[in-house]
């Protein structure tokens, strides 16, 4: 509501809602979120929820993020989420720097996981982790809610996100994942194909390759280093991730 009307020029308005925001955090921080950074029962879903809608206070949620981490490794690198954590689990142990445990879940083939659907020969995605049992004319077997790990897969490890409304500009922040490997992906947007290839090692990503669509501009994130473009520019950043925009056209860079 505070974006809303910030949105549209209602500024009283958009400074209430933010304070009321203000406000809710506060009382769900010390409601819900421990000292430790347990939330709620301390179950997948309560550490995801909280800490993506950001109502885990900033000196608990290193915390928060290790309760987390620490349950998917009690669970031998398992999912207990449900409709409402699973589409954001990923990008909360990917913002928290737990790479282990987010590519734990993505490698995952047992139940419950993404991947134990295919090896029981699904070709869609289940309503239910165990879609195979039960009274299996109750279940859905081509279901939204557990397939929104493709949002990831898109937005992280492929770095095709918006950054504007309809793709005008586009964040390409490609998340490596040494576990997972090479990445390459396409994107039929608004104004166009958008494509992506990734590639490396156990060091790291080594190689970036972005299409860009017409009337576009592409924020490019690449981890510290130097990275040369296919032109032969350089690009460096040695404290911190390689930031730069890049227009329409196809481009690579390698290190």
């Amino acid at each position: 509501m505070a974006e809303m009307a910030g949105a549209t020029g209602r500024r009283a308005e958009a400074q209430r809602y933010g304070a009321l925001r203000d406000r809710i955090g506060e009382a769900y921080a010390e409601e819900f979120v421990a000292s430790d950074g347990t939330c709620g029962n301390g179950s997948q879903t309560s550490q995801v929820l909280s800490l993506f809608m950001d109502l885990v206070p900033h000196d608990r949620r290193d915390g928060a993020a290790r309760v987390l981490a620490d349950d998917i490794r009690r669970r031998d690198m398992r999912l207990s989420t449900g409709f409402l954590g699973t589409p954001y689990i990923l990008d909360v142990l990917a913002d928290a720097g737990r790479m282990d445990e987010l590519s734990g879940l993505l490698l995952q083939t047992e139940f419950p996981s993404w991947g134990y659907m295919p090896s029981r020969g699904a070709t869609t995605m289940w309503e239910r982790w165990n879609g195979d049992t039960g009274d299996l004319s109750m279940n859905s077997y081509n279901h939204y809610a557990f397939g929104a790990i493709v949002g990831f897969f898109y937005r992280r490890l492929a770095g095709i996100a918006p950054a504007a409304p309809g793709f005008r500009r586009i964040a390409a922040r490609p998340l490596w994942l040494p576990a997972i490997g090479r990445v390459s992906a396409s994107y039929d947007s608004l104004v166009g194909t958008i494509a992506t290839e990734t590639d490396g090692d156990a060091e790291g990503l080594k190689r970036f390759a972005l299409s860009i669509p017409a009337n576009t501009v592409a924020e490019v994130e690449l981890p510290s280093g130097e990275w040369r473009a296919r032109d032969g520019a350089v690009q460096v950043g040695e404290d911190g991730p390689v930031r730069f925009e890049l227009p329409a056209g196809d481009h690579e860079f390698r290190r």
